[in-house]
């Protein structure tokens, strides 16, 4: 039997380097891949050895490893002096890790580097782990690589999932590869307490996992610290934001906005797309409805001429700022069925959120929310207008309603403190 799962393994791994070396030519020519080429290929590298390799796929995972890292450096000591890689998928995670990379340093001596993950062909990853020798790597929520995690394993190097998730369409694919996750699976697994749970206790076996709180429920605390960026231009004006706005929302928030404008032109609203490249298309779209605006990067911050009341964001990094600003806010991806984006980040400022119906990817919130009164859903964009206008109408004391988030979510906080002791604990063992 052992003999025959090896020569499976084998085959597999054969066959999924020969995929890879298919298709690197093809996958260059990709935009989102094509930056940070060198680092995924390892053409460019910062040498190890590495205390800690932490991996995000993206910006909102990158938000959460950098309040994995700021966690260590507050609770544990010995982690000043660590070198600590962070690496993400995405070019918009880079940024975010770059950023916080410049406040960590700034006041400690972390060595932190910032790389671009490596593609999962089982030789890049085989080298990547020669050069970083990480001590440890955690992987936020799940992207569960079989070149890291084979690699890995043949280099005794501990992996971790923490803030473990997996959907239910995932579970369904995951489970077919049941023999390659037990024997060659992260050596611990923080799975999100709930279907989660289960989920990873079913393809990893049930004791490689362990039940925690959503760290996105932490991240609450640390959006109260006040925003790092002055809108001088949004002091006289109430300001209404429509974050994370997703493609195949555009028409249907732009010609909501005509209308609430024609409502209310008293006010300013800034729109942040999800995605930085969607800058141009919504342009154009603004300019089609006859809406004018200004972007961020033209705005004097000294001052908004009284005629500008739409400003499009095309500077990255501002929306959680923007949101400490904000007396509405919506956040999208929820118009349209994909899965609804955070809207924990204006909610931590006070700012009570508008969701449309479609924020399955949010489930794991949970309706109180909504009948607690902390956020408003809508189910379409004539609702949605209807309640901009009434939010910026309402009467609403923000400590006080910070008061009852707190309230709201005191016993769902602590997912991080988990991980983190776990993972001083391989580290300085």
């Amino acid at each position: 039997m052992y003999l025959y799962k090896n020569l499976l393994l084998k085959i597999f791994l054969a066959f999924y380097s020969l995929l890879w070396r298919i298709a690197l030519p093809v996958l260059r020519c990709f935009p989102r891949l094509s930056n940070g080429w060198q680092q995924r290929t390892l053409h460019e590298v910062h040498a190890g050895p590495f205390d800690l390799w932490l991996q995000a796929a993206s910006g909102g995972e990158s938000l959460l490893s950098l309040m994995v890292l700021r966690q260590l450096q507050r609770d544990m000591g010995p982690v000043r002096g660590c070198r600590i890689l962070l690496s993400a998928g995405t070019s918009q995670g880079v940024g975010i890790l770059l950023q916080g990379k410049k406040e960590i340093e700034a006041v400690s001596d972390i060595e932190v580097q910032v790389v671009y993950f490596p593609l999962d062909a089982p030789f890049i990853m085989r080298s990547a782990l020669k050069i970083y020798r990480p001590k440890v790597i955690a992987i936020i929520e799940t992207e569960l690589w079989p070149g890291l995690l084979y690699c890995a394993r043949q280099a005794s190097v501990p992996v971790l999932i923490v803030n473990g998730r997996m959907s239910a369409g995932s579970y369904r694919s995951y489970r077919h590869l049941r023999p390659f996750f037990r024997d060659y699976g992260p050596k611990k697994i923080f799975a999100i307490a709930g279907d989660d749970q289960r989920r990873f206790a079913d393809v990893f076996g049930i004791d490689r996992v362990q039940a925690m709180h959503n760290m996105k429920f932490d991240r609450l605390d640390t959006l109260l610290e006040p925003a790092a960026k002055k809108f001088a231009f949004l002091e006289k004006k109430k300001f209404v934001v429509l974050g994370s706005i997703r493609r195949q929302e555009e028409e249907e928030i732009v010609l909501a906005l005509k209308r609430f404008l024609d409502e209310r032109p008293d006010v300013v609203v800034g729109i942040f797309p999800k995605h930085i490249e969607r800058v141009a298309s919504l342009a154009s779209l603004l300019r089609q409805n006859g809406i004018e605006f200004t972007q961020r990067s033209d705005l004097d911050v000294a001052d908004l001429h009284p005629e500008v009341s739409v400003v499009l964001w095309d500077l990255f990094g501002e929306l959680a700022s923007a949101y400490a600003y904000a007396h509405v806010a919506f956040v999208g991806g929820s118009l349209a069925p994909l899965g609804g984006q955070n809207f924990l980040e204006p909610l931590a400022h006070g700012v009570r959120p508008i969701i449309g119906p479609h924020w399955q990817d949010f489930a794991w919130v949970g309706r109180g929310v909504i009948e607690h009164g902390l956020v408003r859903e809508v189910a379409d964009s004539s609702e949605l207008v209807a309640v901009l206008c009434e939010e910026l109408e309402r009467e609403c004391c923000r400590e006080r309603f910070r008061e009852q988030i707190e309230e709201f979510f005191a016993d769902k906080k602590g997912g991080t403190g988990q991980v983190c002791a776990e993972i001083g604990r391989l580290i300085f063992s």
